[in-house]
């Protein structure tokens, strides 16, 4: 079986990652890591300019419906963000 290489992450994908992180402590959150699909959502964020990586009409990430969305769903629409009771 071969595993897929995960590219390091260049110095903008880190603190975009690195400003999610901060995002998700302060508002006790927490970021949905499955097989390397946050690398991935990072990695359009940067790519984007900073634009929300799944609703290109939000202006950035984290967009403004996060907190509201992981209150009432569990997780926010891209799934970058995550209720810690949901993970």
């Amino acid at each position: 079986m071969t595993r897929k290489k995960i590219n390091p992450l260049t110095q903008k994908e880190q603190a975009i990652l690195h400003r999610l992180e901060r995002f998700a402590q302060r508002n006790n959150l927490e970021l949905f890591n499955v097989k390397g699909s946050l690398f991935d959502r990072v990695r359009t964020i940067a790519n984007n300019g900073g634009v929300c990586p799944c609703f290109p009409d939000r202006p950035h990430c984290p967009c403004s419906q996060v907190i509201q969305e992981c209150k009432e769903k569990g997780e926010c629409g891209c799934r970058v963000f995550v209720a810690p009771k949901c993970k």
